[in-house]
């Protein structure tokens, strides 16, 4: 699978390995340069550390470079997929990928998410990667199918109007509409904010009559950032040369701004008000949108879990049985126990659930012309469980890749080479 792979990441020479199999089995001690390896793979295919002392040092512009090599000497990784195409990064250079067209999916980080995350979290994963068959779509009025015609994502006309043509197409409505509400909200929160400038001020009369407000001067400057609104108050002052005054100071503070008067105040009032009862009834019509397509979606993930949990119990070794279940806005991911989920697991069990869940959607990735690619986390593991893991992962298709401190008895499964560390 791997041709070569050369990298320089921390201080010290330039690694470079050749022909390693599709399979690797990183066996080290701690700092043995296992992570480091690791790293090498992800870097080039998706400009991203697992490292976590090496990520914030990646980014280019970085002033951590302690973990990586030295200036003159630029910490580099590159991937020849062979006939798949040839990956590189360079700290502060965008990734260089030739001849490289699949799809790169990291799957064991995703696994983990869904694992950690809530039921949203959860749907999304199953939709994205199992592509459950859609049941009959819930019930929606007229104002629903114009906002998803809008955002021109095509319902087809047979049977139901609602009725997408696959769930990638239910994913990406989802995922359109999610971004747009956001926006929205954000706007309306900064509206909001504006407005509550607004709503603190007050009519001072003076002696001639005329109606005076609060300084109002952030209204016109910075009503709208993401800094609440500083208001500065008048207190109990009617005479109009100490308010002018005070309005004067605002100015200064925001040169650009313009000092409004009592009309302008108001008409920047109303136009608010207005603004934000427009974003706000879109809002909702948008939240409704995507409550919609989440009970389409949560529906087709429900009906399709036998299905999808045996995929996953195909790769398991006898005596564990992957389940999964709904529960409000939590989704349970464990190991079957009578009738029971066996929930709260870690170590050996988890990392042998993620191993039958990447081997599971492995093979999805790759008859999609994908390439997908799994990295164990560095965790100290039993040795049978350890074996479990390489067993669940052994029909997995593409790059895998577990890294383990020792391996004891025997040689591994087959299909899996060892790479020891450090190397040399």
């Amino acid at each position: 699978m791997i041709k070569s792979l050369s990298y320089r990441l921390k201080r010290g020479d330039t690694v470079t390995l050749q022909d390693l199999s599709s399979g690797i089995i990183a066996l080290g001690p701690n700092g043995s340069g296992k992570t480091a390896f690791t790293n090498a793979i992800q870097l080039p295919l998706s400009g991203k550390a697992l490292d976590v002392g090496l990520r914030d040092s990646v980014a280019a512009g970085s002033r951590r470079s302690a973990v990586l090599a030295t200036t003159a000497d630029a910490p580099f990784a590159e991937i020849d997929l062979g006939e798949l195409g040839i990956a590189r990064w360079e700290q502060g250079e965008k990734l260089s990928w030739s001849g490289l067209e699949a799809d790169v999916a990291f799957l064991w980080q995703e696994a983990e998410a869904m694992v950690a995350g809530g039921a949203t979290t959860a749907v999304r994963f199953f939709v994205n990667r199992f592509s459950p068959e859609l049941p009959k779509a819930p019930l929606a009025d007229d104002t629903v199918l114009n906002r998803i015609e809008s955002f021109e994502i095509s319902p087809t006309p047979e049977d139901n109007p609602f009725e997408f043509t696959d769930s990638s197409d239910l994913l990406a409505a989802e995922t359109k509409v999610a971004k747009v509400l956001k926006g929205h909200k954000d706007r309306l929160k900064a509206l909001t904010a504006a407005m509550a400038v607004v709503k603190s001020c007050r009519t001072v009369d003076n002696a001639d009559g005329k109606a005076l407000m609060r300084p109002l001067a952030q209204i016109m400057g910075a009503q709208l950032t993401r800094g609440k609104p500083n208001c500065i108050t008048c207190g109990e002052d009617t005479d109009e040369a100490k308010v002018t005054a005070r309005l004067a100071k605002v100015t200064k503070a925001l040169p650009k701004a313009k000092l409004p008067s009592a009309s302008e105040a108001l008409a920047v009032a109303a136009g608010l008000q207005l603004e934000a009862e427009s974003v706000s009834a879109e809002v909702k019509v948008l939240d409704k949108v995507l409550k919609w397509i989440q009970s389409w979606m949560e529906a087709a993930v429900k009906s399709a879990l036998p299905s999808i949990c045996d995929e996953i119990n195909s790769h398991l070794p006898e005596g564990f049985a992957f389940r999964g279940a709904f529960h409000g806005r939590q989704f349970l991911a464990g190991f079957r126990d009578g009738e029971d989920i066996r929930m709260g697991f870690s170590g050996g069990e988890g990392q042998l659930l993620l191993a039958a869940i990447c081997a599971a959607v492995s093979i999805r990735v790759h008859e999609e012309g994908g390439l997908p690619v799994t990295m164990t986390g560095d965790r100290w593991l039993d040795e049978d469980f350890l074996r479990h893991i390489l067993g669940a992962l052994q029909g997995a298709q593409g790059l895998r890749v577990v890294t383990a401190v020792k391996l004891k008895r025997g040689r591994p499964p087959g299909g899996w080479s060892i790479c020891k560390f450090p190397l040399g």
